[in-house]
């Protein structure tokens, strides 16, 4: 079977590492939405990509479904905030993770995805401290989340 998926990043990765286990082969293309049309058009069986893409994806066409397929990757996306405004940087991590905890996140995530997150997904935790573990200024102290 030929998968089609965006060249490099981790699904391509992860795709490769098992090529010769499970002896498919690899479409890879410059951007997602080539590697949807592959499938669409017949040239390849599936595209592997994040739950984000491949559900919105499935979602705007109705050639196109999701299979439910988990991998757990251990990445996660973010937001920019300029390092000498910490502040405000805490503040809307304040915010998302009252989102969080009363589901908002989980709900606009279903809403455009067309699938719930997986309980361990980050659009359900809540992570200590502000900023995201591994990543430069992130504190690690507990802070009380008070939701209004």
């Amino acid at each position: 079977k030929k998968i089609a998926v965006n060249r490099g990043n981790l699904f391509d990765k992860w795709l490769s590492a098992r090529q010769e286990q499970y002896d498919w082969e690899i479409m890879r293309f410059g951007k997602n939405t080539e590697a949807v049309q592959a499938v669409v058009t017949g040239r390849a069986f599936a595209n592997m990509a994040g739950d984000t893409v491949g559900g919105w994806t499935a979602s705007k066409n109705a050639q196109l479904s999701v299979a439910e397929v988990v991998i757990e990757s251990g990445k996660k996306g973010g937001f920019a905030f300029r390092k000498d405004d910490v502040a405000l940087r805490n503040q809307f991590e304040d915010i998302i993770e009252c989102m969080k905890l009363d589901g908002t996140v989980a709900r606009i995530h279903e809403k455009w995805i067309g699938m719930p997150p997986l309980p361990t997904s980050s659009a359900n935790v809540v992570y200590r401290g502000y900023g995201m573990p591994g990543f430069g200024g992130y504190d690690p102290s507990p802070h009380k989340i008070s939701c209004n």
